[in-house]
């Protein structure tokens, strides 16, 4: 389209320069030629202003589009899988028990803010994506970050500032920008919904709120501390314990001593995924802490991402910890909530096999 401005423009002028009334009239002809085919350029795009407040030229028409890094991707996933053209992670084992197979052979171009894997510019630049979108925390340096990778690549680079909180509002946006608003709004509905069911438990005084540390790696000597980017929207429902000058930002969180977990001693304690849940009732050590010698310790389940976090999987967490902790202050089923969250975010049937499989160390004893 461009290259058909600038041939008009050519001939304009080279007729405007003959200096006949008769090439004047063909040049004011072509003039009108040229506007009408800026104007068509300018009507297929507009400026965006991100979250953070940079304004990018994008198209009204995005139909390939790459994300940032894997919160970006499981967020965007439920609103519009198919205009997915690569993927910034290789999917998890197991994910295609809730992922249609078809997704699964996506280019690879990963993250910007992760080494695992790392962006690589040049598969990112073959995949000729309309728009490359990060979504989550703004993190420092991220507009310099964001305009060089548009530079390096040719393609427009958003940033849309999101956390569980306000994810309703997230949804809306990517409802605007992929011209999806109606099941933009579906999505942002349910989201509404979730974040009032667990308002009752907000209300709750802190006295009244279960004494929780969120433990995590292969010794479990790692915890997601109190205000932490990752622990989000569940340190509303429950008093947190691991109280730290600086809570790690990054989902392995901030590495502890035994000391310091039997210094702190709650009443229960959830184990991330893939760490030591199914042997500290055998560790000396363990058997220590109220919550193990009185068998109120559970594993959050897992599937097709981790459910902590502030990613749309985060409201997972928040249902189960809810159910779990608060049993007489909830409304919701359980099982109905996760089985809508499957089919709006993952586009998949919840079974009652899969549902059977989370729940199977996630429950009260």
């Amino acid at each position: 389209m461009k290259k058909k401005v600038l041939g008009f423009c050519l001939i304009g002028l080279l007729l405007v320069g003959c200096g006949s009334q008769e090439t004047q009239t063909v040049a004011e002809e072509n003039i009108e030629t040229v506007a009408e085919v800026v104007s068509e350029v300018e009507s297929e795009t507009y400026l965006f202003v991100d979250d953070i407040g940079r304004e990018v030229e994008l198209s009204k028409n995005i139909e390939r589009v790459v994300l940032s890094g894997s919160i970006s991707q499981n967020v965007f996933f439920a609103l519009a899988p198919d205009k997915i053209v690569a993927t910034s992670v290789t999917w998890d084992a197991g994910v295609e028990e809730y992922i249609d197979a078809k997704y699964m052979d996506l280019p690879v171009t990963g993250q910007i803010y992760s080494n695992n894997p790392p962006l690589d510019p040049e598969i990112l630049a073959k995949v000729q994506a309309d728009v490359m979108i990060d979504i989550g925390e703004s993190k420092d340096g991220i507009a310099d970050d964001l305009d060089k990778l548009q530079m390096q690549t040719g393609i427009p680079c958003i940033h849309i500032s999101s956390t569980l909180e306000s994810m309703p509002e997230t949804y809306r946006t990517l409802g605007e920008l992929m011209q999806m608003e109606t099941e933009a709004e579906e999505i942002a509905v349910f989201c509404e919904e979730m974040l009032a069911e667990i308002d009752a438990i907000e209300a709750l005084e802190d006295a009244e709120k279960k004494n929780v540390l969120y433990v995590l790696g292969d010794a479990g000597l790692n915890v997601l501390a109190k205000d932490s980017y990752f622990m989000g929207a569940m340190d509303q429902i429950v008093n947190n314990q691991a109280v730290l000058e600086n809570p790690a930002a990054k989902g392995t969180g901030n590495e502890v001593d035994m000391e310091q977990l039997l210094l702190w001693n709650p009443e229960i304690i959830i184990f991330d995924s893939g760490s030591i849940y199914d042997e500290v009732a055998d560790q000396v050590m363990w058997q220590g802490m109220d919550a193990i010698a009185k068998d109120t310790y559970y594993k959050i389940p897992y599937g097709p991402y981790k459910w902590i976090g502030q990613s749309s999987d985060g409201y997972l967490s928040l249902l189960w910890a809810g159910a779990l902790l608060y049993p007489e202050e909830v409304t919701y089923n359980l099982q109905e909530e996760m089985t809508r969250f499957f089919k709006l975010f993952y586009h998949s049937d919840l079974t009652e096999e899969q549902y059977a499989a989370f729940m199977e160390d996630s429950v009260l004893k």
